[in-house]
C-alpha cells in the first residue's frame, strides 16, 4: 500500500497562512496582497508532501523562507513559480 499518494497533496501551491485566514474575510482585498507579496520572501523553497505537518510549514515561514508545497510525486527537474 503506497501511504504517501493518500495523504500528499494533489496540487502545487503556496502555503500561506495569513492569506488563508484572510481569504475568508476578505477575498478580492487577499488577491492583491498576495500578488505584492511575492517579493517579500527572497528565498523560496520547494516542501515535498511526503505527509508534511502544518507546524513544519509554520516554522519555515517564521524563518523568512517563502514556502511552495508540491506533491511527492513531483520531479526535482520541474519548474514552477
Amino acid at each position: 500500500m503506497d501511504y504517501v499518494r493518500e495523504v500528499s497533496t494533489k496540487k502545487i501551491y503556496r502555503w500561506d497562512p495569513e492569506i488563508a485566514e484572510r481569504a475568508m474575510v476578505h477575498p478580492p482585498i487577499v488577491r492583491m496582497k498576495a500578488a505584492n507579496r511575492r517579493s517579500a520572501h527572497p528565498i523560496r523553497i520547494a516542501a515535498y508532501d511526503y505527509g508534511i505537518k502544518e507546524n513544519i510549514l509554520r516554522l519555515l515561514r517564521q524563518k523568512g523562507f517563502g514556502v511552495t508545497v508540491v506533491p511527492a510525486t513531483t520531479s526535482a527537474t520541474k519548474r514552477w513559480r
